[in-house]
């Protein structure tokens, strides 16, 4: 389970506190796969050195593809179809696991997520209580780390700096990955324009419509299969088990 096969094809996005309306950081987190990997597991972790946590992953995983702790810190995973070496490294669900134990800031997980070797390329979002969003690119020949500026950060499943889009395989990659991407940073660009406050009710629905948000659902194979919604500095998530609807989503507390 060190070293479980598969990558995950999944958006990610969070706001800072200074452009929600309640004044927290919020994040938000679909995670795309075929059927095969539909039956996830919701842990709730309390480990006797470090900080308690909520999070998905598959049977007895090892790691976590996604979590918040009892900090605030929360992070995600996205795969990257990338190009490989023969380096050998870390799964991405092995760091998830540590900065949610670990790390109380979004610094302490980059620096966490830098100092490590990667077995495969593959995206990290990281947002704290605090409004800190570290958008990670990481691939077997390096780590790129992009703090936004204005409050907003979202990941897909390819690589967007420019010094990593080199790693990118676009043979391999999701169809709809730049899509996702795309509607995700419309979404908070727009209202950013109108200076408009965002809340978990407005990023269910961009985490639930595949016409105009981030949902998945290119076939059989490949759909949402869990999602979950989150403000930073309480100690619960809102979380979908299924392909999301904005209405489905339940409080899952740790």
């Amino acid at each position: 389970s060190l070293a479980l096969g598969i990558v995950p094809s999944c958006t990610v996005l969070a706001v800072s506190g200074a452009r929600t309306e309640i004044g927290r950081t919020l994040f938000g987190r679909n995670y795309d796969a075929g059927p095969k990997w539909a039956d996830f597991t919701l842990y709730r972790t309390y480990p006797e050195s470090g900080f308690a946590h909520i999070g998905c992953s598959y049977g007895m995983l090892v790691g976590r593809e996604d979590g918040m702790n009892e900090a605030g810190l929360a992070i995600a995973c996205t795969g990257v179809q990338g190009r490989y070496t023969a380096e050998l490294g870390v799964w991405d669900h092995i760091p998830v696991r540590a900065a949610l134990e670990l790390c109380r800031t979004a610094g302490e997980a980059e620096e966490l997520v830098r100092g490590l070797p990667h077995l495969f390329t593959k995206n990290f979002l990281v947002a704290d209580a605090a409004g800190d969003i570290a958008v990670i690119e990481a691939a077997q020949q390096g780590v790129s780390v992009v703090h936004p500026k204005d409050g907003f950060g979202a990941i897909a499943n390819h690589f967007v700096g420019p010094q990593m889009q080199a790693y990118n395989d676009w043979t391999k990659i999701p169809a709809n990955s730049k899509e996702r991407l795309e509607r995700a940073e419309r979404w908070g660009c727009s209202a950013a324009a109108r200076r408009e406050a965002l809340g978990s009710e407005g990023i269910k629905r961009v985490l639930s419509s595949s016409s105009e948000g981030v949902r998945s659902e290119l076939g059989p194979e490949f759909t949402t299969v869990w999602s979950w919604v989150a403000e930073l500095g309480e100690r619960r998530i809102s979380l979908c088990n299924h392909l999301p609807e904005a209405d489905a989503y339940r409080a899952c507390g740790f």
